[in-house]
Protein backbone atom coordinates (compact mmCIF):
# COMPACT_ATOMS: atom_id res chain seq x y z
CA UNK A 1 0.00 0.00 0.00
CA UNK A 2 2.53 2.30 0.93
CA UNK A 3 4.77 1.69 -1.98
CA UNK A 4 1.56 2.06 -4.57
CA UNK A 5 1.87 5.02 -6.39
CA UNK A 6 -1.07 7.76 -5.40
CA UNK A 7 -4.13 7.90 -7.97
CA UNK A 8 -5.39 11.31 -7.46
CA UNK A 9 -9.10 12.39 -6.82
CA UNK A 10 -10.76 13.31 -10.30
CA UNK A 11 -11.29 16.52 -8.33
CA UNK A 12 -7.97 17.28 -8.64
CA UNK A 13 -6.90 15.97 -11.62
CA UNK A 14 -9.32 17.52 -13.50
CA UNK A 15 -9.66 21.39 -13.27
CA UNK A 16 -12.60 23.24 -12.90
CA UNK A 17 -13.24 24.83 -16.20
CA UNK A 18 -13.45 20.87 -17.53
CA UNK A 19 -15.60 19.75 -14.68
CA UNK A 20 -17.95 22.37 -16.06
CA UNK A 21 -18.04 21.39 -19.29
CA UNK A 22 -18.37 17.93 -18.03
CA UNK A 23 -22.11 18.76 -16.42
CA UNK A 24 -23.17 20.75 -19.29
CA UNK A 25 -22.96 17.99 -21.40
CA UNK A 26 -24.19 15.84 -19.53
CA UNK A 27 -27.38 18.36 -18.54
CA UNK A 28 -27.96 17.88 -22.98
CA UNK A 29 -28.70 14.41 -22.34
CA UNK A 30 -30.70 14.48 -18.91
CA UNK A 31 -32.21 18.05 -18.51
CA UNK A 32 -32.02 17.08 -14.53
CA UNK A 33 -28.34 16.41 -14.58
CA UNK A 34 -26.95 19.48 -12.19
CA UNK A 35 -29.12 18.30 -9.69
CA UNK A 36 -27.51 14.16 -10.05
CA UNK A 37 -24.28 15.68 -10.24
CA UNK A 38 -24.38 18.50 -7.50
CA UNK A 39 -25.02 15.40 -5.06
CA UNK A 40 -21.90 13.99 -5.30
CA UNK A 41 -20.05 15.89 -3.37
CA UNK A 42 -20.23 19.60 -2.12
CA UNK A 43 -16.80 20.68 -4.60
CA UNK A 44 -19.26 19.44 -6.98
CA UNK A 45 -22.30 21.04 -5.96
CA UNK A 46 -20.22 24.53 -5.78
CA UNK A 47 -18.92 23.99 -9.24
CA UNK A 48 -22.34 23.45 -10.77
CA UNK A 49 -23.53 26.31 -9.02
CA UNK A 50 -21.07 28.41 -10.68
CA UNK A 51 -22.04 26.92 -14.14
CA UNK A 52 -25.05 28.74 -15.80
CA UNK A 53 -25.35 26.26 -18.84
CA UNK A 54 -25.62 23.43 -16.75
CA UNK A 55 -29.26 24.79 -15.94
CA UNK A 56 -29.76 25.69 -19.26
CA UNK A 57 -32.40 22.74 -19.90
CA UNK A 58 -35.40 22.37 -18.47
CA UNK A 59 -37.95 20.65 -18.91
CA UNK A 60 -41.34 22.37 -17.09
CA UNK A 61 -43.55 19.23 -16.96
CA UNK A 62 -41.17 17.69 -14.74
CA UNK A 63 -41.53 20.31 -12.06
CA UNK A 64 -44.06 19.60 -9.05
CA UNK A 65 -47.14 22.07 -9.97
CA UNK A 66 -47.16 23.26 -6.50
CA UNK A 67 -43.58 24.32 -6.53
CA UNK A 68 -43.26 27.40 -8.83
CA UNK A 69 -40.56 28.93 -6.72
CA UNK A 70 -38.48 26.30 -7.35
CA UNK A 71 -38.94 26.86 -11.50
CA UNK A 72 -37.77 30.54 -10.72
CA UNK A 73 -34.74 29.35 -8.56
CA UNK A 74 -33.51 26.75 -11.56
CA UNK A 75 -33.88 29.45 -14.31
CA UNK A 76 -32.10 32.02 -11.97
CA UNK A 77 -29.18 29.48 -11.51
CA UNK A 78 -28.93 29.41 -15.55
CA UNK A 79 -27.98 33.56 -15.76
CA UNK A 80 -28.29 34.66 -19.07
CA UNK A 81 -27.10 31.44 -21.20
CA UNK A 82 -29.44 30.83 -23.71
CA UNK A 83 -32.48 28.59 -22.71
CA UNK A 84 -34.04 24.92 -24.49
CA UNK A 85 -36.96 24.48 -23.01
CA UNK A 86 -39.51 21.34 -22.84
CA UNK A 87 -43.57 21.94 -22.12
CA UNK A 88 -45.92 19.27 -22.63
CA UNK A 89 -48.68 20.60 -20.57
CA UNK A 90 -48.73 24.09 -19.87
CA UNK A 91 -48.21 23.41 -16.03
CA UNK A 92 -48.12 26.49 -13.49
CA UNK A 93 -45.67 28.86 -13.55
CA UNK A 94 -44.94 28.45 -17.65
CA UNK A 95 -46.07 31.65 -18.25
CA UNK A 96 -43.99 33.23 -16.16
CA UNK A 97 -41.17 31.12 -17.90
CA UNK A 98 -42.02 32.61 -21.04
CA UNK A 99 -42.83 36.38 -19.54
CA UNK A 100 -39.63 36.72 -17.70
CA UNK A 101 -37.46 34.20 -19.92
CA UNK A 102 -38.68 34.24 -23.47
CA UNK A 103 -36.01 36.75 -24.74
CA UNK A 104 -33.68 34.31 -23.94
CA UNK A 105 -34.75 31.10 -25.55
CA UNK A 106 -32.48 28.99 -27.94
CA UNK A 107 -34.95 25.86 -28.65
CA UNK A 108 -38.45 25.09 -27.78
CA UNK A 109 -39.99 21.27 -28.20
CA UNK A 110 -43.44 21.74 -27.22
CA UNK A 111 -46.71 18.80 -27.00
CA UNK A 112 -49.02 20.74 -29.60
CA UNK A 113 -52.00 21.23 -26.94
CA UNK A 114 -54.01 24.74 -27.78
CA UNK A 115 -52.90 26.02 -24.43
CA UNK A 116 -49.60 25.24 -25.09
CA UNK A 117 -49.14 26.39 -28.76
CA UNK A 118 -51.02 29.79 -27.74
CA UNK A 119 -47.62 30.79 -25.53
CA UNK A 120 -46.04 31.33 -28.86
CA UNK A 121 -48.29 33.84 -29.23
CA UNK A 122 -47.90 37.91 -29.01
CA UNK A 123 -44.03 37.13 -27.62
CA UNK A 124 -40.94 37.83 -30.04
CA UNK A 125 -38.47 35.24 -29.62
CA UNK A 126 -34.76 36.91 -30.77
CA UNK A 127 -32.66 33.94 -29.93
CA UNK A 128 -34.89 31.32 -30.51
CA UNK A 129 -33.24 28.75 -33.25
CA UNK A 130 -35.38 25.70 -33.18
CA UNK A 131 -38.94 24.80 -32.91
CA UNK A 132 -40.64 21.51 -32.27
CA UNK A 133 -44.09 21.34 -32.04
CA UNK A 134 -45.94 17.99 -31.99
CA UNK A 135 -50.13 17.80 -32.28
CA UNK A 136 -52.32 15.11 -30.29
CA UNK A 137 -52.13 12.33 -33.36
CA UNK A 138 -53.62 11.65 -36.63
CA UNK A 139 -57.37 13.30 -36.51
CA UNK A 140 -56.34 15.47 -33.82
CA UNK A 141 -54.74 18.10 -35.62
CA UNK A 142 -54.01 21.57 -33.72
CA UNK A 143 -54.31 24.94 -35.61
CA UNK A 144 -51.31 26.38 -35.46
CA UNK A 145 -52.74 30.26 -35.40
CA UNK A 146 -49.28 31.80 -36.87
CA UNK A 147 -50.74 34.94 -37.61
CA UNK A 148 -50.58 36.14 -33.93
CA UNK A 149 -47.10 35.59 -34.07
CA UNK A 150 -43.99 37.74 -33.16
CA UNK A 151 -40.75 37.88 -34.57
CA UNK A 152 -38.38 34.84 -34.63
CA UNK A 153 -35.46 36.22 -36.58
CA UNK A 154 -33.03 33.72 -35.71
CA UNK A 155 -35.51 30.95 -36.37
CA UNK A 156 -33.44 27.92 -38.88
CA UNK A 157 -34.87 24.47 -37.92
CA UNK A 158 -38.80 23.80 -36.96
CA UNK A 159 -40.65 20.66 -36.73
CA UNK A 160 -43.76 20.48 -36.77
CA UNK A 161 -46.13 17.21 -35.99
CA UNK A 162 -49.76 16.47 -36.69
CA UNK A 163 -50.42 20.48 -37.16
CA UNK A 164 -52.55 22.56 -39.42
CA UNK A 165 -50.98 25.62 -40.46
CA UNK A 166 -52.51 29.22 -40.45
CA UNK A 167 -50.87 31.76 -43.21
CA UNK A 168 -47.92 32.92 -41.99
CA UNK A 169 -47.02 37.05 -41.32
CA UNK A 170 -44.72 38.29 -43.16
CA UNK A 171 -42.60 39.17 -40.24
CA UNK A 172 -43.41 35.72 -38.30
CA UNK A 173 -39.87 34.07 -39.22
CA UNK A 174 -37.14 34.04 -41.46
CA UNK A 175 -37.20 31.31 -43.96
CA UNK A 176 -36.12 27.72 -42.54
CA UNK A 177 -32.76 25.60 -43.35
CA UNK A 178 -33.48 22.36 -41.83
CA UNK A 179 -37.55 21.84 -41.81
CA UNK A 180 -39.99 18.56 -40.51
CA UNK A 181 -43.53 18.36 -41.64
CA UNK A 182 -45.17 15.23 -40.43
CA UNK A 183 -49.10 14.97 -40.98
CA UNK A 184 -48.82 18.76 -41.48
CA UNK A 185 -51.99 20.14 -43.16
CA UNK A 186 -52.01 23.65 -45.06
CA UNK A 187 -48.07 23.78 -44.67
CA UNK A 188 -47.70 25.37 -48.16
CA UNK A 189 -47.18 28.72 -46.62
CA UNK A 190 -44.06 26.94 -44.58
CA UNK A 191 -42.64 25.61 -47.91
CA UNK A 192 -42.99 28.26 -50.10
CA UNK A 193 -41.00 30.36 -47.15
CA UNK A 194 -38.29 28.50 -47.22
CA UNK A 195 -37.98 27.42 -50.97
CA UNK A 196 -34.16 28.53 -51.42
CA UNK A 197 -32.78 28.61 -47.91
CA UNK A 198 -33.67 24.80 -47.12
CA UNK A 199 -30.58 22.35 -46.55
CA UNK A 200 -32.84 19.55 -45.12
CA UNK A 201 -36.29 18.53 -45.56
CA UNK A 202 -38.14 15.64 -44.11
CA UNK A 203 -41.64 14.85 -45.34
CA UNK A 204 -43.63 12.29 -43.76
CA UNK A 205 -47.28 11.53 -45.10
CA UNK A 206 -47.40 14.54 -46.61
CA UNK A 207 -49.13 15.19 -50.03
CA UNK A 208 -48.33 18.10 -52.18
CA UNK A 209 -51.77 19.28 -54.59
CA UNK A 210 -51.53 22.91 -54.35
CA UNK A 211 -50.09 23.70 -56.77
CA UNK A 212 -48.40 22.14 -60.40
CA UNK A 213 -45.32 24.38 -60.63
CA UNK A 214 -42.03 22.88 -60.13
CA UNK A 215 -40.04 23.55 -56.63
CA UNK A 216 -36.86 24.96 -56.64
CA UNK A 217 -34.64 23.55 -53.89
CA UNK A 218 -31.05 25.20 -54.50
CA UNK A 219 -29.52 24.74 -51.55
CA UNK A 220 -31.11 21.34 -50.39
CA UNK A 221 -28.73 18.72 -49.43
CA UNK A 222 -30.56 16.32 -47.11
CA UNK A 223 -34.07 14.89 -48.68
CA UNK A 224 -36.07 12.22 -46.83
CA UNK A 225 -39.20 11.54 -48.59
CA UNK A 226 -41.76 8.73 -46.53
CA UNK A 227 -45.29 8.64 -47.77
CA UNK A 228 -45.13 12.40 -49.53
CA UNK A 229 -47.18 11.97 -52.52
CA UNK A 230 -47.22 14.40 -55.87
CA UNK A 231 -43.82 16.14 -54.48
CA UNK A 232 -40.52 14.47 -56.01
CA UNK A 233 -41.27 14.75 -59.42
CA UNK A 234 -41.70 18.61 -59.13
CA UNK A 235 -38.27 18.83 -57.20
CA UNK A 236 -35.61 20.52 -58.57
CA UNK A 237 -32.29 19.62 -56.31
CA UNK A 238 -29.27 20.21 -57.63
CA UNK A 239 -27.49 20.36 -55.04
CA UNK A 240 -28.86 17.48 -53.13
CA UNK A 241 -26.59 14.80 -52.02
CA UNK A 242 -28.46 12.45 -49.70
CA UNK A 243 -31.89 10.93 -50.58
CA UNK A 244 -33.72 8.65 -48.58
CA UNK A 245 -37.39 7.45 -49.77
CA UNK A 246 -40.27 4.93 -48.59
CA UNK A 247 -41.99 2.46 -50.90
CA UNK A 248 -44.60 4.97 -51.74
CA UNK A 249 -42.44 7.42 -53.27
CA UNK A 250 -40.17 5.56 -55.84
CA UNK A 251 -42.32 5.43 -58.55
CA UNK A 252 -41.94 9.39 -58.62
CA UNK A 253 -38.81 10.32 -60.41
CA UNK A 254 -37.01 13.34 -59.89
CA UNK A 255 -36.97 15.91 -63.21
CA UNK A 256 -33.55 15.58 -63.77
CA UNK A 257 -30.70 12.78 -63.23
CA UNK A 258 -28.47 13.67 -59.77
CA UNK A 259 -24.83 13.38 -60.36
CA UNK A 260 -24.35 15.17 -57.00
CA UNK A 261 -25.61 12.48 -54.92
CA UNK A 262 -23.81 10.20 -52.72
CA UNK A 263 -26.09 8.04 -50.35
CA UNK A 264 -29.34 6.90 -51.69
CA UNK A 265 -31.53 5.22 -48.92
CA UNK A 266 -34.49 2.89 -49.48
CA UNK A 267 -37.34 1.76 -46.34
CA UNK A 268 -39.74 -0.65 -48.63
CA UNK A 269 -43.26 -1.69 -47.80
CA UNK A 270 -45.03 -5.07 -48.19
CA UNK A 271 -44.91 -6.14 -52.31
CA UNK A 272 -43.03 -3.19 -52.70
CA UNK A 273 -39.52 -3.98 -54.64
CA UNK A 274 -36.26 -2.33 -54.02
CA UNK A 275 -35.57 0.36 -56.87
CA UNK A 276 -34.02 -1.40 -60.06
CA UNK A 277 -29.85 -1.12 -60.22
CA UNK A 278 -30.10 -0.03 -63.76
CA UNK A 279 -32.72 2.99 -62.91
CA UNK A 280 -30.69 3.63 -59.80
CA UNK A 281 -27.47 4.19 -62.09
CA UNK A 282 -29.35 6.31 -64.75
CA UNK A 283 -30.58 8.77 -62.10
CA UNK A 284 -27.93 8.70 -59.28
CA UNK A 285 -24.77 7.52 -60.80
CA UNK A 286 -22.33 8.51 -58.42
CA UNK A 287 -23.48 6.82 -55.44
CA UNK A 288 -20.97 5.47 -53.01
CA UNK A 289 -23.04 4.48 -49.76
CA UNK A 290 -26.43 2.42 -50.55
CA UNK A 291 -28.88 1.56 -48.04
CA UNK A 292 -32.13 -1.12 -48.74
CA UNK A 293 -34.55 -2.19 -45.61
CA UNK A 294 -36.62 -4.49 -47.56
CA UNK A 295 -37.72 -8.10 -47.04
CA UNK A 296 -34.77 -10.67 -47.55
CA UNK A 297 -36.01 -11.66 -50.89
CA UNK A 298 -36.28 -8.48 -52.51
CA UNK A 299 -32.52 -7.78 -50.77
CA UNK A 300 -31.12 -10.86 -52.10
CA UNK A 301 -32.55 -10.44 -55.86
CA UNK A 302 -30.90 -6.10 -55.59
CA UNK A 303 -27.86 -7.63 -54.67
CA UNK A 304 -27.59 -9.97 -57.28
CA UNK A 305 -28.46 -7.50 -60.00
CA UNK A 306 -25.63 -5.49 -58.33
CA UNK A 307 -23.43 -8.21 -59.09
CA UNK A 308 -24.63 -9.40 -62.81
CA UNK A 309 -24.55 -5.39 -63.87
CA UNK A 310 -21.18 -4.74 -62.27
CA UNK A 311 -20.36 -1.66 -64.45
CA UNK A 312 -23.62 0.14 -63.00
CA UNK A 313 -23.20 1.95 -59.92
CA UNK A 314 -19.04 2.45 -59.95
CA UNK A 315 -18.56 4.05 -57.40
CA UNK A 316 -20.66 2.45 -54.33
CA UNK A 317 -18.62 1.54 -51.87
CA UNK A 318 -20.80 0.64 -48.94
CA UNK A 319 -24.17 -1.47 -48.98
CA UNK A 320 -26.29 -1.46 -46.14
CA UNK A 321 -29.12 -3.70 -45.37
CA UNK A 322 -31.32 -3.92 -42.44
CA UNK A 323 -34.55 -5.77 -41.63
CA UNK A 324 -38.11 -4.50 -41.41
CA UNK A 325 -40.47 -4.80 -38.79
CA UNK A 326 -43.15 -7.40 -40.13
CA UNK A 327 -40.39 -9.29 -42.59
CA UNK A 328 -38.63 -12.64 -42.13
CA UNK A 329 -35.05 -12.09 -40.40
CA UNK A 330 -32.22 -12.48 -42.77
CA UNK A 331 -31.16 -16.01 -42.14
CA UNK A 332 -27.52 -17.13 -42.03
CA UNK A 333 -27.92 -18.39 -45.24
CA UNK A 334 -29.31 -14.87 -47.20
CA UNK A 335 -26.02 -13.43 -45.47
CA UNK A 336 -23.70 -15.97 -46.91
CA UNK A 337 -25.21 -15.74 -50.22
CA UNK A 338 -25.65 -11.95 -50.54
CA UNK A 339 -21.58 -11.87 -49.22
CA UNK A 340 -20.82 -14.09 -52.86
CA UNK A 341 -22.50 -12.05 -54.79
CA UNK A 342 -20.77 -9.16 -53.19
CA UNK A 343 -17.16 -10.82 -53.38
CA UNK A 344 -17.99 -11.48 -56.93
CA UNK A 345 -18.78 -8.02 -58.20
CA UNK A 346 -15.42 -6.71 -56.33
CA UNK A 347 -13.64 -9.38 -58.28
CA UNK A 348 -15.16 -7.04 -61.28
CA UNK A 349 -14.68 -4.06 -59.99
CA UNK A 350 -11.50 -1.70 -58.46
CA UNK A 351 -13.82 0.22 -56.20
CA UNK A 352 -14.32 -2.59 -53.39
CA UNK A 353 -18.06 -2.76 -51.90
CA UNK A 354 -18.53 -3.22 -48.24
CA UNK A 355 -21.49 -5.77 -47.17
CA UNK A 356 -23.17 -4.46 -43.91
CA UNK A 357 -26.17 -6.15 -42.35
CA UNK A 358 -26.83 -3.91 -39.27
CA UNK A 359 -27.54 -0.74 -41.87
CA UNK A 360 -25.52 1.66 -38.94
CA UNK A 361 -23.23 2.23 -41.59
CA UNK A 362 -26.09 4.38 -43.65
CA UNK A 363 -28.77 4.63 -41.81
CA UNK A 364 -32.15 6.30 -42.37
CA UNK A 365 -33.98 8.76 -41.45
CA UNK A 366 -37.08 9.96 -41.72
CA UNK A 367 -38.93 12.30 -39.51
CA UNK A 368 -36.00 13.76 -37.06
CA UNK A 369 -33.69 16.40 -39.08
CA UNK A 370 -31.99 16.81 -35.79
CA UNK A 371 -31.04 13.37 -35.45
CA UNK A 372 -29.19 13.62 -38.95
CA UNK A 373 -27.46 17.16 -38.20
CA UNK A 374 -25.95 15.75 -35.00
CA UNK A 375 -24.84 12.46 -36.82
CA UNK A 376 -23.84 13.73 -39.69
Amino acid sequence: MTSAPLTPCINEALPEEVLRVIFEEHAKVEWNAPVIDGQVCRQWQQTILRSPRAWAHLDIAKFPKSSPSKLHQWLDRSGSVPLHVKVIRCNQGVEEVLDRHHKRIKAIEMAGYPTNVALLENRSFPILQSLDLTGQGPGCEISMRCHAWRAMPELHSLRAHFLSVDPLPSNAFPPSRDLVLHAVEDFDCIIRNSYRSLTSLMLVFISLQYTSETLEFPSLRFLSLYEANNVKHRMNVPALTTYHESGGVKEELFPMPLPSLIEYGFHGHLLNAPPHVTSLHEDYPNISRLSVRTRPDDAKRFCRLLCDQPTALPMLSIFAVGDKPGFNDYTREDERSMRNDVFERNTANSVKMELCFDGNRVPLYFGDVSVYINES
